[in-house]
């Protein structure tokens, strides 16, 4: 529901996935405009709108498991969305313009966290 609101009605999404993020349900989608993550917080949901180049998207996890993790970094803001079950729809949403993004910022230092 909480992705379903932030989209505009000619906004298509390309990829999905679902799994956890400090410790609620979380959602990241690529769609043909923006990355939008989606954190399942009471009160409210906190939704991020990220640029679709400049946000680097990098699946990681022991090979042979089940689940994975992405790692979302926007600029010097990391986060973690662990437990993600579909590996492959991870997988080809990190791989789809996060090359720019990767060198956007070069100062360095340690990364903030959503």
């Amino acid at each position: 529901e909480g992705l379903a609101r932030t989209l505009a009605p000619d906004e298509r999404v390309d990829h999905v996935v679902q799994g956890w993020a400090k410790g609620n349900p979380c959602v990241v989608a690529r769609t043909d405009r923006r990355v939008v993550v989606v954190l399942d917080r009471f009160p409210e949901p906190v939704v991020e709108s990220l640029h679709p180049v400049r946000t680097s998207l990098t699946v990681y996890g022991p090979p042979g498991t089940e689940r994975v993790s992405l790692a979302v970094l926007d600029r010097r803001r990391l986060l973690e969305v662990t437990g993600i079950r579909d590996a492959n729809e991870a997988r080809t949403m990190s791989s789809g313009g996060t090359a720019a993004g990767r060198s956007a910022d070069r100062r360095g230092g340690e990364p903030e966290y959503f």
